[in-house]
């Protein structure tokens, strides 16, 4: 059995072709999908997963684990902010917190932070 994380924006919402059968085929074989995101957990984001196709365990997000710790979050006309420092090194420390195996996103800056057992798979297209 393997977690695997996934990232919504340039991963699942741009490759849904890939990652919609890859996350059925491993719920179905046991294995967990997560999605790993800074995009708020609500109705319409489960509704544009739903959508492209992604199935998933479970959804973690950046900023709901944030506004839930107490971080400093906040928002504007473009969406919610947060320090930039503590906002790079957040989905390495919750994919430590879930015992993510692997997660793939499409940020490089993200990679320097995965030091311990989640593998970092940087997906550029």
């Amino acid at each position: 059995m393997y977690r695997l994380g996934l990232d919504y924006h340039g991963i699942c919402d741009k490759y849904p072709e890939l990652f919609g059968p890859l996350s059925r085929t491993l719920l179905a074989e046991g294995s967990q999908v997560y999605i790993i995101t800074g995009h708020k957990n609500t109705p319409e984001f489960r509704a544009d997963l739903e959508k492209l196709g992604i199935k998933y365990t479970e959804i973690v997000s950046v900023i709901d684990y944030h506004e839930r710790i107490g971080s400093h979050v906040w928002y504007d006309e473009r969406g919610p902010w947060m320090d930039a420092d503590l906002w790079n090194v957040s989905k390495s420390m919750l994919c430590e917190k879930y015992d993510i195996d692997i997660m793939i996103d499409d940020s490089e800056v993200y990679g320097q932070y995965f030091t311990g057992k989640t593998k970092y798979l940087l997906l550029k297209g």
